[in-house]
């Protein structure tokens, strides 16, 4: 009946060193929304709210497949591009039923 005990100090330990990298790459995250939000806007001076929606079903795509396969670098690599894929297909439709495929371009780019 042996197993590993772990001292009151190393799991607070744990536990604020996996709340500190949590917190690290949550704030990456909202960091490169933002600067994608400032990027578009900047240039273009259109708010694009798609972005957002592109950038969750890219990381609903990684889940997915993290939770089937269940090998996180494969989902972080194929997530993203699986919502790009995504955003290409949709985008790509409007502007084939749109009589403006510019305007409705800048909105989703």
């Amino acid at each position: 009946m042996g197993g590993i005990y772990l001292s009151e100090w190393e799991i607070l330990t744990e536990a604020a060193l996996q709340a500190l990298v949590s917190g690290l790459l949550l704030g990456a995250m909202y960091g490169l929304m933002c600067f994608g939000l400032a990027l578009i806007f900047g240039i273009m001076r259109v708010v694009n709210f798609a972005q957002g929606d592109f950038m969750m079903m890219g990381m609903f795509f990684a889940l997915f497949i993290f939770s089937t396969i269940t090998q996180p670098w494969l989902g972080s690599q194929l997530g993203p591009y699986l919502g790009h894929v995504d955003k290409w297909r949709i985008q790509r439709r409007i502007d084939v039923m749109s009589m403006k495929p510019r305007k409705l371009s800048a909105v989703l780019s």
